[in-house]
């Protein structure tokens, strides 16, 4: 929970406005409450990256009639979702 400061009410972190004097939360929240939910949104994704890496990796292994480019593709997905998850961290931690 965040207060106002202007009249020192205690506003929910979600909220753009004071509930009681209507004062308005300054730009630098709305920015930090956006750029988190974006650097969220890139782990997410990274994430599932990484999971249809791994599950195309066994589907390759289970079944080698799919040829040498599954494990190459697995790889890509793999690597490229840790890289992401890094960066996106990284980010977060930087703002």
């Amino acid at each position: 929970m965040q207060s106002c400061k202007s009249c020192g009410e205690e506003m929910t972190d979600n909220g753009n406005f004071c509930p009681n004097c209507g004062c308005g939360v300054s730009d630098d929240t709305v920015t930090i409450r956006l750029t988190k939910r974006a650097f969220h949104n890139l782990k997410l994704y990274s994430l599932v990256s990484i999971g249809a890496g791994l599950s195309l990796m066994f589907l390759g292994m289970s079944s080698p009639a799919l040829g040498a480019a599954v494990p190459l593709m697995s790889s890509f997905l793999i690597m490229g979702g840790l890289v992401v998850f890094v960066l996106a961290r990284f980010g977060a931690w930087w703002q």
